[in-house]
C-alpha cells in the first residue's frame, strides 16, 4: 500500500486494506505488507494486510517492515505468510519509537531464512529496540520458523537493546495463542531475549521447539526486567 511514509506532516491511514491474493517479492530492506518504512509520526487505524511476502533482505513484516519516528498502529491486522532474513515479524520486522495498540497477527507463517546468530524474528515483532509500547496485541494460530537462527519468540524476538540502561519499553496485556515456535538458541514461547519487563501477558497452548541452549515456554533468556503476572501453557521440546 505504502512504500515509505516520510512526510513531515504525519499522514494518517484509516480503514485501508491490502487484500488476500496480493504477493510481494523483494530483495530489499524494509519490506512490509502495508508499509515498508514508516519513518515519521504516521497513524494507522483499522488497517490490514493479507499479503504474502517473500523477501531476501532484512526488516520484513506482515504489516510493516520498519517503524520509527513515533509511528502509531491501532487495531490493525496482518495475516499473510512472511518470509525474510533478519528482523522478520508477522506484524512488524523492526520497531523503534513506535506504539502498537490492539493489533494482531493471525493465521500465518513467519519464516526466517537467516543462518547466523541474531535472527531476531517472531510472531508479532522481530526486534523492538527502544521507545516502544505494545498494549493488547495478539498473535494467534501462527507458526514461527527459524530453523538455525537465534533470538526467536512467539511475540517478540528481542525486547530492548541495552542490558544496563532503560530501553523505555512498555509491553502489557499481550498474548500468543496456539502458535508453534521453532528456533535455535534463545527461543521462547513469548520472547527470545528480554531486556525489559513484560506485564500481564501470556502464552496459551502451542509448542516451543529449540535446537540449542536457552529455551522457554515464555522467556528464553532474561537479561533484566522479567515477566510480571504472566503465564504459559505451551509445550516445550
Amino acid at each position: 500500500f505504502l512504500g515509505r511514509s516520510a512526510s513531515t506532516m504525519g499522514p494518517t491511514c484509516i480503514n485501508s486494506h491490502v487484500l488476500a491474493g496480493t504477493t510481494i517479492t523483494a530483495k530489499a530492506t524494509r519490506v512490509g505488507g502495508f508499509v515498508g518504512y514508516s519513518e515519521v509520526a504516521t497513524t494507522y487505524n483499522g488497517c490490514s494486510s493479507a499479503a504474502v511476502i517473500t523477501n531476501a533482505g532484512n526488516y520484513t513484516g506482515g504489516f510493516a517492515g520498519y517503524a520509527c519516528g513515533s509511528s502509531m498502529f491501532k487495531e490493525c491486522t496482518a495475516s499473510g505468510n512472511v518470509t525474510g532474513a533478519q528482523q522478520t515479524g508477522g506484524f512488524i520486522g523492526y520497531a523503534e519509537n513506535a506504539s502498537f495498540t490492539d493489533s494482531k497477527y493471525e493465521k500465518g507463517t513467519v519464516t526466517s531464512t537467516y543462518t547466523g546468530k541474531t535472527g531476531h524474528s517472531a510472531g508479532f515483532c522481530g526486534y523492538a529496540t527502544k521507545g516502544i509500547s505494545f498494549n493488547g496485541c495478539l498473535v494467534e494460530n501462527a507458526t514461527v520458523s527459524a530453523q538455525t537462527a537465534q533470538r526467536i519468540g512467539g511475540f517478540v524476538g528481542q525486547l530492548g537493546a541495552n542490558y544496563n540502561a532503560s530501553n523505555n519499553i512498555t509491553l502489557s496485556q499481550c498474548g500468543v495463542k496456539e502458535t508453534a515456535v521453532t528456533g535455535s538458541t534463545n527461543t521462547g514461547g513469548f520472547v527470545g531475549v528480554q531486556y525489559e519487563t513484560i506485564d500481564r501477558s501470556y502464552v496459551s497452548g502451542g509448542k516451543v521447539t529449540a535446537k540449542g541452549n536457552n529455551c522457554g515456554g515464555f522467556s528464553a533468556y532474561v537479561q533484566q526486567g522479567g515477566p510480571v503476572d504472566c503465564y504459559t501453557t505451551a509445550a516445550v521440546d
